[in-house]
């Protein structure tokens, strides 16, 4: 088991910063000279995971930050 695998927790309950921390952990893991291939569709799979956690995260706040301009547009 290597760093990554250790470390990976689901990211639905990662905050935002974090799972891009571990995103940008694994591209560069991915971008190095020697990609372990055994381990290389994990990483792959876990960064999907990731991207779709911190879409889901930007969608959240910007729905909050929308809802907040139109409550204060109303008064």
């Amino acid at each position: 088991m290597n760093s990554l695998e250790e470390n990976a927790e689901s990211a639905s309950d990662m905050r935002y910063e974090d799972a891009l921390t571990e995103l940008q952990t694994i591209l560069s893991a991915l971008e190095g000279e020697s990609v372990d291939v055994d381990l290389l569709a994990s990483q792959v799979a876990r960064a999907d995971e990731l991207i779709r956690h911190c879409r889901n995260r930007i969608d959240a706040a910007r729905l909050q930050v929308d809802r907040v301009v139109d409550a204060l547009e109303q008064d």
